[in-house]
Parts: C-alpha cells; structure tokens; sequence
C-alpha cells in the first residue's frame, strides 16, 4: 500500500525559516512507507530545503503568493485540479493559508485542512496582524482541524476550545543536540576564544521580534562585570547590518561574533555557556529547546511561551524594564553552569513523531 500523502502549504522553503526547521525535523522521521510529506511553497528564496526534501521522497510545488487577482485564484485552481485525488489532507502553515486554499481545495476532494498556528500574535506587522485576525474571525472555519505549537498559541483560534486543538510539539532530535567537548573544543579554537571565557549565545534570524537590538544593550552592560566575555550571533537576514553597525557604535568591537546561518547549529550550542533569547514575541521558541538539549542555563523573554521551558534551568525576565534585570540574569545563568539534567523525554522527535503520524492516520 502506498504512504499517504500530506501537502503542507508553506510561505517559504528558506533554511532560514523556523516553520520548515520544525517540518523537516519531523520529516527525517516520520515512516516513509506509512506518510510522505510534499511543499507548495509560494515564496521564492535562496538557500532552501528543496534538494533534502526530494532526497526524503517528497515533492515540492510552487505557486505564486497569494493576492486578490483573478491570476492567483486561476493558478490555485489549476493546482488542485491537477492534483486531483492525490491528497487527502492539507496541513496549512501561514495562519491565512486554509482562508485562501480550503474552498479550493475541498472542491477537488481534500476532505481535512488543518490550520496551524506557530505564533502567538497575529502579525508582527499591524497591517498585517488587522488582515490575518479579520480573515480568521470571518473565514477561519473554512479549516476543518486545527493545530498549534503551544498552549499560547491555541489561543489564536479564539472560537475553538483549547483541547479541540492538536498540539504538536517544536520537537527536536534530543541525541543531535546532546553537548559535544569536541564541538566546544573546535569552535572555540576557531573564533579564538579561550576555554574559559564566558560566551553569551543567541541563534535567530535578524528580524525585529528577535530582538538584537536590546541584546545588544544588554551585552554591553555584561560587559562591565565580565569584559572577556563573547556575544555569539547564529542566523542571518534583513536586519543584520544595522546590527552589525550597531554593536560598532557601542563599541563591542570583536567582542561580537557573527557567525553566519548553519546547519550544524548543535556545534555552536556547545560552544556557548549561556542562551538568550530577547523575544519581542515567539510562538515556541524552538532554539532554546535545543540549546536546553545542550545543557545550557537560559534567559528568555517573557513573550517567550512558558512551554519552552522543556528543562527546569530557564529563567524569563521582561524586557520592558530596562536591561539591569537582564544583565543580573545572565550573569546568575553564567555563575549556574550548565546542567547535565536530561530535559523532557516527551520533547524528543522521536516520540513526538508517532502522535503525529496518529493524528495523519486517523479517519
């Protein structure tokens, strides 16, 4: 018998996107020869998971971004047309996609559309977050399931019951992200840091909600108690050479390390005594599960869902207070060390992959 096919309908394929980190862990996972996984991506981009994903067996499909044009509408059609008893559900990704592709969908016979959220907001955009949460409120029952990485970002489904939505953990593979010395060792030497300087580590994409800019403030204050110490910088994207200049005018100099976007990001995890994450907003928090994995103490945002703590040694501070609070909690986290206690079994990929396949299996 043939696997059954699931169509995830995605924004992008980049490497750089956490929707499709989450994906592809799961992806390398689930048993082939029950489900495969295939794209339709409508955003263009270098650097993407295209070659894996066929490498994995699945397809990739490309259609234009979505707008209110009669072409659009025409292309979306065609698609499902073509496509037609191919699928049997469709698992949507941008809060907006099971509005736009359901009608469609459905008409050519997927019966299930599930609707997931990643976010606990709307939009990091106002008039983006005013569209999404007017196109939910009018259209969003147009999906017939509903999914979403965290109790937080349930609530985006307002009319839904919380327990009427699927949870599916930002599982991660718990043996590729366990502290390698070796890692520690290698990195270290590469960036020319001595063994026993405290390294301040944050991975994310240069985008405003990440907020480089005030962990870079909050560095800089770091730096008074502890002026060996090293910012590590894992990611890339718009934002990153006004970030750049910033920590130049604060003076940080090569105190900064911008490493650049990788895929061996667990490496980088042991090079680092300390995680932050200065959230304006996440849906979960995917990197600081990992870097826990790593054994790392963590300071994340308050914005930042409570689930993200998958390990006990978190700490959450606010970051509308300034940046003394932040400082005093990275140098707490940086004097804890890091812990060899395992985080949650329930977090690994492993387990987490088999509620999934159910969950596709299910009539």
């Amino acid at each position: 018998m043939a696997a059954k096919r699931i169509l995830h309908v995605v924004s992008s394929l980049g490497t750089g996107s956490g929707v499709m980190a989450m994906l592809m862990n799961y992806h390398r996972h689930i048993c082939r020869e029950r489900l495969q996984f295939d794209y339709l991506s409508f955003r263009d981009t270098t650097g993407t998971y295209e070659e894996e994903i066929k490498a994995l067996g699945g397809r990739v499909y490309h259609i234009s971004r979505p707008s209110p044009g009669g072409s659009f509408r025409r292309q979306m059609d065609a698609f499902f047309r073509e496509h037609q008893g191919e699928y049997d559900t469709m698992h949507c990704h941008p809060l907006y996609a099971a509005v736009i592709f359901a009608p469609a969908a459905k008409r050519y016979g997927i019966r299930r559309v599930i609707q997931h959220s990643h976010t606990t907001r709307y939009s990091d955009k106002p008039l983006s977050a005013a569209r999404n949460r007017l196109m939910l409120a009018l259209f969003g029952r147009r999906a017939t399931d509903f999914a979403a990485c965290s109790r937080e970002a349930k609530r985006i489904f307002f009319w839904k019951k919380p327990e009427e939505v699927f949870w599916l953990p930002n599982a991660i593979d718990l043996q590729r992200f366990a502290f390698s010395p070796e890692a520690r060792r290698e990195l270290r030497q590469r960036y020319q840091i001595p063994q026993e300087t405290t390294v301040i580590g944050h991975v994310g994409r240069f985008s405003p909600e990440k907020n480089h800019l005030f962990l870079l403030e909050v560095f800089a204050g770091y730096l008074r108690s502890d002026p060996a110490a090293r910012l590590l910088l894992v990611g890339d994207g718009a934002m990153q050479e006004q970030i750049r200049r910033r920590a130049e005018a604060l003076g940080l100099g090569e105190k900064v390390i911008f490493a650049g976007r990788t895929d061996r990001v667990e490496r980088y995890y042991a090079a680092t005594d300390v995680f932050a994450m200065p959230s304006v907003f996440e849906g979960f928090g995917l990197a600081a599960a990992e870097a826990q994995a790593n054994g790392l103490p963590c300071v994340l945002s308050d914005r930042v869902p409570e689930l993200a703590d998958i390990g006990g040694h978190v700490r959450f501070l606010p970051i509308g207070q300034g940046t003394e609070p932040w400082i005093l909690g990275l140098r707490q986290a940086a004097a804890a060390g890091r812990t060899e206690t395992p985080v949650d079994p329930e977090w690994d990929i492993r387990r987490a992959v088999k509620r999934l396949e159910c969950y596709y299996l299910e009539e």
